[in-house]
């Protein structure tokens, strides 16, 4: 069903597309931006359409849409991510979440995504006190607008398993139990029969470079932080530096 709503998404986008006119480059300045939160739905078509990833995750919680104007400046969506381990053991996992989704359309004024994420991090729930982050160097990403937002770099993930569709796609594994459950005619196959239906192949990929951000007072997060990490670790600079190289 993930699948079926995510292609229901791109096709309503682009029908919407071609209703638009070509709009001139944007003047504004980030601080114009109109921030709006909204529901999975609303961010759904954004993301499968336009996102490396074409998924809009399960796990979705708050998302959000950034305007200038009448337009689009950018989509951030924040939920529980793949896997519990991605948050500290001393928080509550109702008070951590993952930035799960990010996308910004070509075009759009200089520091447009880190002032989507800056605004939106203090939209979040009063309970949420940290957020995380993943940067896939699979997909030449470094993480450099968490860097520009401040968040704290935690290292290199050890290299990992995905799936990956006929169109390059790559996605978690744990996709396969999704599918379980919301179609009934796959309970009782095997992950390998399920992946042959589909025709996902399982690959090895690279670490992906980890952030977090603390949420609360001066003093709340400069003790989380102390809590998770006494070492402060450089920014990767380059994709092929860290402890993961392919």
């Amino acid at each position: 069903m993930t699948k079926e709503f995510d292609r229901k998404a791109r096709d309503d986008q682009r029908f919407q597309t071609r209703l638009i006119p070509e709009l001139e480059p944007i003047g504004c300045a980030p601080c114009q931006m109109i921030i709006k939160q909204v529901e999975a739905r609303d961010v759904r078509r954004f993301i499968s359409t336009y996102h490396y990833s074409h998924l809009m995750p399960d796990g979705s919680k708050e998302c959000f849409i950034g305007y200038y104007g009448d337009r689009v400046a950018g989509v951030v969506v924040y939920g529980i991510g793949v896997t519990n381990q991605s948050f500290p053991e001393n928080i509550p996992l109702k008070d951590c979440r993952e930035l799960i989704r990010l996308w910004s359309p070509d075009g759009m004024p200089k520091n447009t995504e880190s002032y989507l994420i800056s605004k939106t991090l203090k939209m979040l729930p009063k309970n949420v006190s940290c957020v995380v982050s993943y940067s896939d160097p699979e997909q030449g990403h470094l993480g450099k607008i968490y860097q520009a937002t401040n968040f704290i770099y935690l290292g290199q993930s050890k290299r990992h398993k995905m799936l990956v569709d006929g169109q390059g796609n790559r996605f978690h594994k744990r996709t396969i139990g999704s599918y379980k459950r919301r179609h009934p005619e796959l309970v009782g196959k095997s992950d390998a029969e399920i992946m042959e239906l589909y025709g996902w192949k399982c690959v090895s990929c690279r670490g992906k470079y980890k952030y977090i951000t603390f949420l609360g007072t001066k003093d709340v997060r400069r003790k989380m932080r102390l809590a998770v990490t006494t070492k402060k670790l450089k920014y990767p600079k380059d994709l092929y530096a860290g402890v993961n190289p392919v």
